[in-house]
């Protein structure tokens, strides 16, 4: 139930801030952080905190959003071996 109002809470300056917090203070190193099936009305946050985070760090970001055909699970699986996946996914 994501509304407008709660989109338009993510500023510039609140998405750096929490882009700092979990890419400076996160106690465990992520190699790869693959994001599934999240709904279209994400893009514009997910953007802006792109735009926030290190190079290296937004290497790391992999986002497979919702789609009515295949392109999401195979999108998935370039990164992750078919056969160890969940069979929906």
């Amino acid at each position: 139930n994501i509304r407008l109002h709660h989109i338009s809470q993510f500023t510039p300056d609140r998405a750096r801030r929490y882009a700092d917090c979990w890419e400076k203070m996160y106690p465990v190193h992520l190699r790869k952080v693959h994001f599934y099936n999240y709904p279209s009305i994400f893009d514009p946050i997910l953007h802006l905190f792109r735009m926030c985070f290190r190079r290296k760090f937004n290497d790391r970001l992999h986002f497979h959003a919702r789609s009515s055909d295949d392109t999401m699970k195979k999108s998935l699986q370039e990164y992750i071996e078919p056969s160890i996946l969940p069979q929906e996914y």
